[in-house]
């Protein structure tokens, strides 16, 4: 890791800690896609806790578009629902889960835990969290994709955090890997 802090998550029913790989500093990222809007979130952040939701203009960010996703956002009980998914990871995923709770979701990545983590953390830090996953393909667990990621937190009113805006931006392993050939992603 470059600049930030790996951050650890207890798992397993022994309750082994595993590291995750997420990290609060965008320096650990080498995705452009996932650094532009990391740009873009923070020439939007005022003195608010997080920025506004209102100050984001989709024609703005156009090209990183199909690899966005909206979540709406909720700590008591803490809650994610997808309001918004690009087409890119719809593609990916081989599953359109808007509308669906992250607890409906049986996600591709071997760490799929990192989800939960990584939103969870965002809504109690009330910053960024960045990070990669591996997503494997169906009949070979050593070839697939590196799914790197920033999840960022917005605020309808200045004060609480209400949604997050996340880019994911996929690339293979060692070659082209086609998107049939990724392991499915399930809802519930």
């Amino acid at each position: 890791m470059k600049g930030g802090t790996l951050h650890r998550l207890r798992i397993g029913v022994m309750g082994q800690e595993k590291i995750m790989p997420i990290t609060d500093s965008v320096d650990d990222i080498s995705s452009q896609k996932v650094r532009a809007l990391d740009a873009y979130w923070r020439a939007r952040l005022d003195s608010g806790v997080a920025p506004l939701r209102g100050t984001f203009e989709p024609y703005d960010l156009r090209r990183l578009l199909p690899n966005i996703l909206i979540v709406d956002i909720t700590a008591a009980p803490f809650s994610v629902r997808y309001r918004l998914i690009g087409t890119k990871v719809v593609d990916v995923s081989r599953v359109d889960f808007t509308g669906k709770r992250l607890d409906e979701c049986d996600f591709q990545a071997e760490d799929s835990l990192i989800w939960h983590q990584s939103y969870q953390r965002v809504l109690e830090s009330g910053a960024p969290v960045f990070g990669h996953v591996r997503i494997p393909m169906n009949e070979d667990s050593n070839r697939g994709l590196i799914d790197e990621f920033g999840i960022f937190p917005l605020s309808h009113d200045g004060k609480n955090i209400h949604q997050c805006i996340a880019i994911e931006d996929f690339r293979p392993i060692d070659r082209f890997v086609p998107a049939e050939k990724i392991r499915p992603m399930r809802v519930r």
